[in-house]
């Protein structure tokens, strides 16, 4: 894996297991903890900003190279990681969430988000006005499916764990002690 340009490498203390074991900690603890904890204060999109933020960490760890682009890394992880219902609706996702809604505040009309009890069933289902429409608590479920899946391959497959852990060297994810 190339260097970025103009970014020292940090230099990792850590053995390849424990830089693994802080990547999915981190992960698990503080991004999704987090988001989970939000949610239950009632606070739905909020908890849709965070959740595509760690999206696109997930895909950064994941098909990060220096010429990646985080949309490409994005909708890759979202494609790869992801229940099958997502696939023809990945690059929408990433513009409707991870750029319009993160950015704009805004979902342009491509999707609805909600977060009322009794309406999860609807998840990913086309409403009256052509939108889709996202559940909040569903949402939050398919992030730590793709995730879990993610974290396994992360602990067994040498190819995913070295690419983690380059990334890693060049931007370490945030730990708490």
């Amino acid at each position: 894996m190339a260097k970025a340009i103009g970014k020292p490498e940090i230099k990792n203390l850590l053995s390849d297991d424990q830089t693994i074991e802080t990547i999915i900690h981190s992960f698990r603890n503080y991004n999704l903890g987090d988001i989970k904890e939000i949610r239950q204060t009632g606070k739905p999109i909020a908890c849709f900003i965070l959740c595509s933020c760690l999206i696109g960490q997930l895909g950064r760890h994941r098909y990060y190279t220096v010429h990646s682009a985080d949309s490409e890394c994005f909708k890759a992880f979202v494609f790869n990681y992801f229940p099958h219902e997502y696939k023809p609706i990945t690059k929408k996702l990433y513009k409707s969430l991870r750029s319009t809604l993160v950015h704009n505040y805004s979902t342009e009309a491509e999707f609805s988000l909600g977060y009322e009890p009794n309406t999860e069933q609807y998840h990913l289902e086309f409403e009256t006005n052509g939108s889709r429409y996202l559940h909040i608590d569903s949402f939050i479920n398919d992030v730590t499916f793709a995730f879990e899946q993610y974290a396994k391959e992360l602990q067994t497959v040498p190819q995913i764990r070295k690419i983690a852990i380059e990334h890693f060297k060049l931007y370490p994810i945030l730990s708490m002690k």
